[in-house]
């Protein structure tokens, strides 16, 4: 019996020793933070030349390298500072593999509507101090280089940043949410997430990830520029290519693989399962935005760009209080929104911003919620039906859901209106209709369609989603005796239309 048990310890080792073998072999363990001195490497100036559209003039700071005594700024970081001085800040955060290049055009637009922009390279991107190992990077370590740089930025006399909104594109959403959830909760007057997840390592990693991690551990040079510019949403949504210098652009920080060690050990750090560390860091930082953050929030999202069946963009509406009755746009994009739409990106932001900082802010006229059946609408019980497992109200193809009680809008200037909604079994020709009223003289505000395809349509991807519609005087009548009606229309005879979440917005 004892030679027995001997046999299978024996067995179980050499099986854990193989597996663990395999998985490095792979490539497929986390990376280790190395301890030894970092070897750096510094792009030439003149790589930078001639960038189309990115006239910015460089600026540098210095953070630690985490393998020296604490104080050293060995790592030199890139950052541009533009528009107008005094003013709201947008502090901007890059992904990867793209670097502060990729908001060349966004930048302008949003300085010519009086605000701010700061950008920042990560270390190991763009004009930033390459560290060369894979190992010298890790989740913790850019943020803890984040943190160093935007504290000396925040400290900059010269700069005198008094009121930020923070915008991450990619990772630049999980990173800049820790660095609010962990360094400073309360220094940001909002939050807009441009494309990306908060992967807490609940599903595992969305079968496009693990084509990403696969690709960038193969190719001895990533071809950042191609990955950027020439992708399958992109040519799905026919939008012209980058024009080759454009393409070069995002490619010049990185003259060989050598450069790109931080582009190859972003994919290893997003986490496999709840157990990972980074798994754990973002859902405290999760639990900080739909706990502890009430300031806006806004993510920028478009049909293509799912990872996986889930529709993230309903979880982050729905779960961070800031988020619901703020615009939340589905642009024609791929991933890369700022490049592939940048008047689309720079106006959602604009009109954000000025939501933020304008004198007049809009004032909650009602939010109904559905809990109950007796709430804020009215509905003819034959057409409608409170829906108690959704939290919903319940149309039927033909059905009205009009405001109980009209609201004044006689002294207001601007109205928009917010809701969640769901398609059940929406036929081809389905229609979900928001109109603005006054004695029973209706203005159609907003059409919702059912659509061909997931890209095109609105109640395509079999999950809730989001509507949002806003309206100056002047574009439609404001009266005393205002209200509001959602009417849903469809051909097929089961088909119907969840309205889950109302909200209703008003300002002088």
């Amino acid at each position: 019996m004892k030679k027995v048990l001997r046999i299978a310890i024996v067995f179980a080792l050499l099986l854990f020793v193989g597996i663990a073998a395999r998985r490095q072999l792979a490539g497929q363990t986390r990376p280790q933070a190395s301890t030894a001195k970092m070897e750096l490497l510094r792009t030439p100036d003149e790589q930078f030349a001639n960038l189309p559209d990115y006239k910015f003039e460089p600026r540098y700071l210095f953070v630690d390298d985490p393998n020296a005594t604490p104080g050293n700024k060995r790592i030199r970081m890139h950052y541009v500072v533009f528009g107008p001085a005094n003013s709201p800040t947008l502090l901007m955060l890059h992904g990867n593999p793209s670097w502060s290049f990729l908001f060349r055009k966004v930048v302008p637009l949003i300085n010519e509507a009086g605000y701010r922009t700061i950008m920042i390279d990560y270390v190991g991107h763009g004009r930033s101090d390459k560290p060369t190992k894979a190992s010298d990077y890790t989740y913790d370590r850019h943020l803890e280089w984040i943190r160093q740089a935007f504290e000396q930025l925040d400290d900059d006399p010269e700069l005198a940043l008094d009121q930020v909104v923070l915008f991450g594109h990619d990772y630049g959403h999980p990173l800049g949410a820790r660095l609010m959830a962990e360094h400073f909760p309360e220094r940001f007057d909002g939050f807009i997430n441009g494309n990306a997840g908060l992967n807490r390592g609940r599903w595992g990693l969305a079968r496009r990830h693990q084509r990403w991690r696969r690709f960038v551990r193969a190719v001895p040079r990533v071809p950042i520029g191609r990955v950027i510019c020439r992708n399958q949403a992109r040519e799905r949504l026919a939008l012209p290519p980058c024009a080759e210098d454009v393409e070069a652009g995002y490619d010049a920080p990185y003259p060989t693989g050598k450069f790109q060690a931080s582009i190859r050990s972003f994919p290893e750090m997003v986490p496999e399962d709840s157990s990972w560390p980074e798994a754990k860091a973002n859902q405290r930082a999760w639990e900080f935005l739909t706990k502890s953050y009430t300031k806006p929030y806004m993510v920028i999202w478009e049909p293509f760009d799912i990872p996986d069946l889930r529709n993230r963009r309903d979880e982050y509406i729905s779960s961070i209080p800031g988020a619901f009755g703020m615009e939340q746009p589905q642009l024609r994009t791929g991933h890369y929104s700022p490049e592939d739409d940048p008047n689309g990106v720079a106006g959602a932001v604009i009109r954000f911003l000025d939501d933020i900082y304008a004198p007049n802010r809009f004032e909650r006229v009602i939010r109904e919620t559905f809990e109950s059946a007796r709430n804020s609408f009215v509905c003819d019980d034959a057409a409608c039906s409170h829906d108690s497992d959704q939290n919903a109200m319940r149309m039927s193809p033909g059905a009205e859901l009009v405001l109980r009680k009209p609201i004044d809008l006689s002294k207001h200037g601007e109205l928009k209106i917010a809701f969640r909604y769901l398609a059940d079994e929406a036929g081809p020709d389905a229609k979900l209709i928001v109109a603005l009223g006054d004695d029973g003289n209706w203005t159609n505000l907003l059409t919702l369609h059912r659509g061909a395809d997931r890209d095109r349509g609105d109640f395509s991807n079999r999950s809730t989603d989001y509507g949002y519609v806003r309206v100056k005087r002047g574009e439609v009548a404001f009266t005393r005796d205002a209200t509001i009606r959602f009417r849903f229309e469809d051909g097929i005879a089961n088909a119907a239309m969840l309205i889950k979440d109302v909200g209703i917005y008003r300002r002088k």
